[in-house]
């Protein structure tokens, strides 16, 4: 929290340095306050998207690892059958389902990472931007 800290110390030196030069202190800090609100709210909305994105991907490779699990059962049920080629078939299937799922999984791990640098961001963000108010007001 130190870095917090210091960070919210440093904009408070910049706000007040500017506050001194300025012709009306009440409106740049108002202005700068509402910058900082709209960057946050912006940073919160990618942040949903990524959210968003990060459910779309865990449910596509929940759904490619059932489709997996279904064809291993028909092959198993063909096989039961005797129908030797229609296990295959099954399989080879199941195999292609399989490639498919890594490239999936490695999009959902992408996603995970996404989502957690957006929530730092916007965690971080909103800490600073509510210090600056404390110190400002």
């Amino acid at each position: 929290m130190g870095i917090l800290t210091r960070f919210a110390d440093i904009i408070a030196a910049n706000v007040n340095a500017i506050l001194d030069k300025a012709e009306d202190p009440n409106k740049l800090v108002d202005q700068y306050l509402r910058k900082a609100n709209d960057e946050l709210t912006e940073v919160k909305r990618e942040t949903a998207g990524i959210m968003a994105e990060e459910s779309r991907t865990k449910r596509l490779v929940e759904e490619n690892e059932k489709e997996v699990a279904r064809q291993v059962e028909l092959a198993r049920r063909a096989i039961i059958a005797g129908n030797e080629d229609d296990a295959k078939i099954f399989l080879k299937k199941k195999q292609e389902i399989v490639e498919v799922g890594v490239s999936l999984k490695l999009a959902h791990i992408n996603t995970q990472r996404h989502k957690s640098r957006a929530d730092n961001n916007c965690g971080y963000r909103g800490i600073c931007l509510s210090r600056l108010r404390r110190c400002l007001f």
